[in-house]
């Protein structure tokens, strides 16, 4: 959070015993340097104006479990390679210039916690398979396609899911109903059909489905969700009466119909 400008020295971030690393929101711009040490275990370049791509050996012999690199002008493909950083429990791309698919390897690190994507240009479907430990997942105002992958919702650690902004259809996933941490889910500005499937009601912060193609009536159960704040069910095909049961929703702040 300074004014520190200029290019990051090509053997900065390698020096050996270096651990932390944060030069978040400085006005810092070209590459990210290829090679770190080999005791970095938290890395924070967010809020720059780096370019280029996210090297292949990143991940080469380090630690890493914080990968902040979000809000700068980052181009091409994520790397497969961030598969290799096996300690990395927050691993934050967003706001950038990324493009191709998800890897599959960066959903499958064992450890990771939070995973932020959102804002860039990928494309192609959602993994299928994320770390059990996964807590927040946000890949919003992308082009991913294809349907929800069912499974997400099985992650019993899973707070967090926005995925606005996408390409994504088919139904809403009826596994839905067995989150047992969810509090905040965002699917609006997508394709997605067919009905509105039985909530958690662990949902406290907000639920926005809007700007699809759901259809059929507004479920009656969702007034079981005591806790939630934002309720936004706007720009679709819904049909029928407003179910009573949404009186009960004490906590109820906002309400997009």
């Amino acid at each position: 959070y300074n004014n520190l400008n200029g290019t990051i020295p090509s053997d900065f971030l390698s020096h050996p015993g270096l651990q932390s690393v944060d030069l978040t929101s400085n006005q810092l711009e070209g590459p990210i340097p290829s090679y770190l040490s080999p005791s970095l275990y938290r890395l924070r370049l967010g809020g720059n104006r780096l370019r280029g791509n996210i090297s292949n050996s990143i991940c080469n012999g380090t630690e890493l479990a914080y990968l902040e690199l979000d809000n700068n002008q980052l181009t091409g493909n994520i790397p497969s390679e961030l598969g290799k950083c096996s300690s990395l429990s927050l691993l934050s791309l967003a706001s950038n210039k990324l493009n191709g698919s998800m890897p599959g390897t960066i959903s499958k690190l064992q450890k990771l916690v939070v995973l932020k994507l959102q804002n860039n240009s990928l494309t192609g479907p959602i993994p299928d398979t994320f770390s059990a430990h996964l807590s927040i997942l946000n890949l919003s105002q992308n082009s991913f396609s294809g349907w929800i992958p069912s499974r997400v919702f099985e992650l019993q650690k899973l707070s967090t899911l926005d995925l606005h902004g996408n390409n994504i259809s088919g139904g809403i996933p009826i596994s839905i109903s067995s989150s047992k941490s969810l509090i905040e889910l965002n699917l609006g500005y997508n394709a997605l059909t067919g009905t509105i499937p039985t909530m958690p009601t662990t949902l406290s912060t907000s639920l926005n489905l809007s700007h699809n193609y759901l259809s059929g009536s507004i479920p009656s159960d969702l007034g079981y969700l005591s806790e939630l704040e934002i309720l936004d069910l706007s720009y679709n095909k819904l049909s029928g009466m407003v179910p009573s049961s949404l009186g009960n929703m004490q906590s109820l702040t906002q309400l997009v119909l």
